[in-house]
Protein backbone atom coordinates (compact mmCIF):
# COMPACT_ATOMS: atom_id res chain seq x y z
CA UNK A 1 0.00 0.00 0.00
CA UNK A 2 2.57 2.59 0.84
CA UNK A 3 4.37 1.98 -2.58
CA UNK A 4 0.99 2.57 -3.91
CA UNK A 5 0.21 5.76 -1.89
CA UNK A 6 3.78 6.99 -2.84
CA UNK A 7 3.36 6.85 -6.35
CA UNK A 8 0.48 9.16 -6.31
CA UNK A 9 1.18 12.90 -7.43
CA UNK A 10 -0.10 14.28 -4.48
CA UNK A 11 2.86 12.36 -2.36
CA UNK A 12 4.67 14.83 -1.17
CA UNK A 13 8.77 15.44 -1.48
CA UNK A 14 10.83 15.36 1.50
CA UNK A 15 11.45 18.85 1.98
CA UNK A 16 7.97 19.36 2.24
CA UNK A 17 7.72 17.23 5.46
CA UNK A 18 8.77 19.76 8.46
CA UNK A 19 6.71 18.64 12.05
CA UNK A 20 6.88 20.89 14.94
CA UNK A 21 7.17 19.60 18.42
CA UNK A 22 4.97 20.20 20.40
CA UNK A 23 5.15 20.31 24.87
CA UNK A 24 5.14 16.75 25.80
CA UNK A 25 1.86 16.10 27.72
CA UNK A 26 1.18 13.56 30.30
CA UNK A 27 -2.16 11.66 30.01
CA UNK A 28 -4.66 10.79 32.75
CA UNK A 29 -3.58 6.66 31.77
CA UNK A 30 0.36 7.69 32.79
CA UNK A 31 0.84 7.71 28.61
CA UNK A 32 3.46 10.62 27.95
CA UNK A 33 3.45 11.84 24.52
CA UNK A 34 5.01 14.52 22.02
CA UNK A 35 2.54 15.72 19.37
CA UNK A 36 3.66 17.10 16.28
CA UNK A 37 2.28 19.72 14.58
CA UNK A 38 1.77 19.48 10.68
CA UNK A 39 1.11 23.51 9.77
CA UNK A 40 2.16 22.19 6.25
CA UNK A 41 -0.42 19.63 5.57
CA UNK A 42 2.15 16.78 4.14
CA UNK A 43 1.23 14.12 6.74
CA UNK A 44 -2.50 14.61 5.98
CA UNK A 45 -1.50 14.74 2.25
CA UNK A 46 0.11 10.91 2.77
CA UNK A 47 -3.26 10.03 5.08
CA UNK A 48 -5.09 11.08 1.52
CA UNK A 49 -2.78 9.29 -0.86
CA UNK A 50 -2.99 6.27 1.81
CA UNK A 51 -6.49 6.11 2.03
CA UNK A 52 -6.93 6.67 -1.86
CA UNK A 53 -4.66 3.58 -2.48
CA UNK A 54 -6.26 1.14 0.23
CA UNK A 55 -9.74 2.20 -2.32
CA UNK A 56 -8.09 1.42 -4.83
CA UNK A 57 -7.16 -2.07 -3.63
CA UNK A 58 -10.62 -2.22 -2.65
CA UNK A 59 -10.38 -1.48 1.13
CA UNK A 60 -11.98 0.89 3.09
CA UNK A 61 -9.33 2.03 5.97
CA UNK A 62 -11.12 3.29 9.55
CA UNK A 63 -9.81 6.76 10.74
CA UNK A 64 -8.46 7.85 14.03
CA UNK A 65 -10.84 6.68 16.64
CA UNK A 66 -14.16 6.12 14.45
CA UNK A 67 -16.17 2.83 14.71
CA UNK A 68 -14.70 0.36 12.74
CA UNK A 69 -17.65 -1.53 11.23
CA UNK A 70 -17.51 0.22 7.70
CA UNK A 71 -14.20 -0.15 7.46
CA UNK A 72 -13.37 -3.32 5.46
CA UNK A 73 -9.80 -5.47 4.43
CA UNK A 74 -8.60 -5.22 1.15
CA UNK A 75 -9.58 -7.19 -1.48
CA UNK A 76 -6.88 -9.25 -1.54
CA UNK A 77 -6.43 -9.77 2.22
CA UNK A 78 -6.57 -13.61 3.42
CA UNK A 79 -9.80 -14.27 5.52
CA UNK A 80 -9.76 -12.56 8.41
CA UNK A 81 -7.57 -10.32 8.45
CA UNK A 82 -7.94 -6.68 9.98
CA UNK A 83 -9.38 -3.78 7.47
CA UNK A 84 -6.58 -0.98 7.53
CA UNK A 85 -6.37 1.86 10.18
CA UNK A 86 -5.36 5.54 9.58
CA UNK A 87 -4.57 7.27 12.38
CA UNK A 88 -5.56 11.02 12.90
CA UNK A 89 -2.73 12.02 15.43
CA UNK A 90 1.16 12.61 14.61
CA UNK A 91 2.95 11.78 17.77
CA UNK A 92 5.88 9.87 19.62
CA UNK A 93 5.28 8.09 22.95
CA UNK A 94 7.84 8.35 25.57
CA UNK A 95 6.69 7.18 28.51
CA UNK A 96 4.41 4.29 28.54
CA UNK A 97 3.96 1.59 31.31
CA UNK A 98 4.81 -2.09 30.32
CA UNK A 99 2.65 -3.59 33.60
CA UNK A 100 0.37 -1.74 36.11
CA UNK A 101 2.03 0.99 38.21
CA UNK A 102 1.50 1.40 41.99
CA UNK A 103 0.29 4.20 42.82
CA UNK A 104 3.81 5.67 44.08
CA UNK A 105 5.26 4.76 41.03
CA UNK A 106 2.67 6.80 39.48
CA UNK A 107 3.52 9.92 41.41
CA UNK A 108 6.75 9.47 41.13
CA UNK A 109 6.89 9.28 37.14
CA UNK A 110 4.24 12.24 37.13
CA UNK A 111 7.12 14.23 39.40
CA UNK A 112 9.72 13.19 36.80
CA UNK A 113 7.86 13.92 33.66
CA UNK A 114 6.92 17.03 34.98
CA UNK A 115 10.72 17.77 35.63
CA UNK A 116 12.13 16.57 31.73
CA UNK A 117 8.71 18.32 30.53
CA UNK A 118 10.16 21.97 31.93
CA UNK A 119 13.16 21.46 30.21
CA UNK A 120 11.26 20.98 26.54
CA UNK A 121 12.21 23.58 23.80
CA UNK A 122 10.42 23.84 20.29
CA UNK A 123 12.01 22.18 17.37
CA UNK A 124 11.47 21.23 14.18
CA UNK A 125 11.50 17.10 12.41
CA UNK A 126 12.12 16.94 8.66
CA UNK A 127 14.87 17.93 6.28
CA UNK A 128 14.09 21.37 6.08
CA UNK A 129 14.33 21.70 9.99
CA UNK A 130 17.60 19.31 10.01
CA UNK A 131 19.16 22.21 7.80
CA UNK A 132 18.93 24.29 10.81
CA UNK A 133 20.38 22.66 13.31
CA UNK A 134 21.44 19.07 14.28
CA UNK A 135 21.79 15.78 12.00
CA UNK A 136 20.65 13.53 14.84
CA UNK A 137 17.41 12.44 12.44
CA UNK A 138 16.31 16.09 11.30
CA UNK A 139 15.55 17.08 14.83
CA UNK A 140 16.88 20.55 15.54
CA UNK A 141 16.47 20.95 19.03
CA UNK A 142 16.38 17.69 20.75
CA UNK A 143 16.78 18.66 24.22
CA UNK A 144 14.08 16.51 25.15
CA UNK A 145 14.96 13.31 24.06
CA UNK A 146 18.26 14.07 25.85
CA UNK A 147 16.87 14.02 28.94
CA UNK A 148 14.16 10.90 28.53
CA UNK A 149 16.74 8.85 30.04
CA UNK A 150 16.59 10.83 33.00
CA UNK A 151 12.75 10.31 33.37
CA UNK A 152 13.80 6.75 32.79
CA UNK A 153 16.55 6.56 35.56
CA UNK A 154 14.47 8.71 38.67
CA UNK A 155 11.69 6.78 38.71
Amino acid sequence: MLDAAKALVRWPAAAELVLDMQAPTLGSTGVGIVRYADDAGAVAAMRGCLRDAIEAAGGKAAEGSQDRCAARPLASAAAGEAAPHIPDICHSTILHWAAEPSPEEQEQAAAAFVRVAAAWEPGGVGEAAAAHGSARGGVRRPSLYARVGDLVGSC
